[in-house]
């Protein structure tokens, strides 16, 4: 039966870590890459920042009326497409059933 390690054993093995290469030089690979993300998340926050300003001043430009007009024909195009698919199951409903009596 094997026996757990001991204290002393325990100790020089954590000792031996601290003092391995891949462990600090792990630590500083870590480092510079979370510090070089970071960099890049600000970079990417203050690009959709600027792009963000420029669709706002585009917007602007944009009569109030052509965007009221637009967002009916969207919306009216949606509800068209909805109602499409229940016309065409009406319409084969009716063909079925007129066959049937036919």
């Amino acid at each position: 039966m094997k026996r757990a390690i001991g204290s002393k054993r325990a100790a020089q093995l954590r000792q031996a870590a601290t003092n391995s290469i891949g462990l600090t030089e792990g630590l500083t690979a870590a480092k510079i890459e979370l510090r070089t993300l970071l960099e890049q998340y600000g970079l990417f926050s203050r690009q959709l920042e600027e792009i963000m300003m420029q669709v706002e001043a585009l917007l602007a430009q944009i009569p109030v009326t052509f965007l009221d007009n637009l967002i009916r024909r969207v919306n009216w195009m949606l509800e068209y497409r909805r109602t499409i698919p229940r016309f065409i199951q009406r319409q084969r409903l009716e063909n079925t059933s007129s066959k049937q009596f036919s």
